[in-house]
């Protein structure tokens, strides 16, 4: 990254493309390296126009600090060498030289930009997505209780739902458009007639010009599943890098799941669209799921972790639809229809059957 962009930024005077340059290099493992690497180049060359100071090059203090303490960024050197801007005397501050201001006037700009970096980190990690830059690819994943909306370069839409990692490149090049997928995500194909997009969820393939498709495949599972809206996909597994053990066609309300243990898919058949995408519009779908199932969306869907005092007596089938409902009101549902109580405490659910 080049400093006269990150101060470019620092003014507002980027473009689009700039400003998407910065914000992807933030989230780079690079960062903190190139951004060490400026400072120490700042501070030396700010130096080294000063000779009466070139003594000071190996005792520069390795902290800096603003005038109200709020931005500290780390450098190497000795705990003692250091530079605090004071307050000012005329045109001298209280025990250093103005010129000493004048030095480091670069190196916090630098220092600001580090408090936005951390800034735009931080809420990420609030938000509970991880962003990653790796050679040109980006990597988002969710945790449990976190959905997002991805805007690819081509116009393609992904909703990335919870427990779920995506990867793709900064920009598709070449004659395809590929992404990776483990998890759970709904694609809103951009049309491309020459460049196919593919999701490669495990050893399932999914080819598309442009349309709309749910692909299922959690790492946990032991099936891939994908259920089309519109237009038609390709669906294949690989046996090798060069070829495809099987292959078919889904049209639109058809799904196809496959088997990850033998190595098949199954029957095409019809899906209910609330069931297989509801996800993504706020809607939380079961039909005739067992305890487990039900346990296991709902932590993933509210990021709780549900402790079962007993079991249940009987063997669950429960069927139900919430859509944009918190926690309290959906377990008061399932519980009255369930026969269980519950207690809700922070990030930790209690559920005791009444039965038992």
């Amino acid at each position: 990254m080049k400093k006269d962009i990150i101060y470019r930024y620092l003014n507002g005077e980027c473009s689009n493309a700039e400003v998407e340059e910065v914000l992807l290099w933030m989230r780079s493992v690079e960062l903190e390296g190139q951004l060490g690497e400026m400072i120490e180049q700042d501070l030396t060359e700010k130096l080294v126009e000063n000779k009466n100071n070139q003594g000071e090059l190996d005792h520069l203090l390795p902290k800096i600090y603003n005038s109200s303490g709020n931005i500290e960024l780390e450098a190497s050197g000795r705990p003692e060498d250091r530079i605090v801007p004071c307050k000012e005397t005329g045109n001298v501050l209280r025990g250093r030289p103005f010129r000493t201001l004048k030095w480091a006037a670069s190196v916090i700009l630098i220092a600001i930009f580090s408090f936005i970096v951390y800034t735009v980190i931080q809420k990420d990690i609030i938000k509970g997505v991880q962003t990653k830059v790796v050679a040109h690819q980006i990597t988002k994943i969710n945790g449990f209780g976190r959905k997002s909306t991805i805007f690819l370069k081509d116009g393609t839409v992904v909703y990335l739902d919870s427990d779920s990692k995506i990867t793709y490149p900064l920009v598709f090049s070449g004659g395809v458009r590929q992404v990776t997928l483990t998890g759970e995500a709904y694609f809103d194909v951009a049309h491309d007639e020459s460049k196919p997009f593919i999701v490669k969820a495990g050893s399932v393939n999914i080819k598309v010009l442009g349309t709309e498709f749910n692909v299922r495949a959690f790492y946990e599972s032991d099936e891939v599943k994908v259920s089309l809206d519109g237009g038609q996909v390709e669906v294949s597994n690989e046996i090798c890098k060069t070829g495809y053990s099987e292959k078919l066609f889904l049209s639109p309300g058809q799904s196809v799941i496959f088997n990850i243990e033998n190595g098949n898919f199954d029957n095409v058949r019809a899906f209910n669209p609330i069931e297989d995408c509801g996800w993504k519009d706020g809607i939380i779908f079961f039909n005739k799921a067992n305890f487990k199932t039900v346990i296991n969306k709902l932590e993933k869907w509210y990021n709780v972790r549900i402790d079962v005092v007993n079991s249940p007596s009987s063997v669950w089938s429960y069927s139900g639809k919430f859509k944009d409902q918190n926690l309290d009101n959906v377990l008061r549902s399932i519980g009255f229809s369930q026969g269980f109580s519950y207690k809700i405490e922070n990030e930790e659910v209690f559920i005791k059957f009444k039965n038992q």
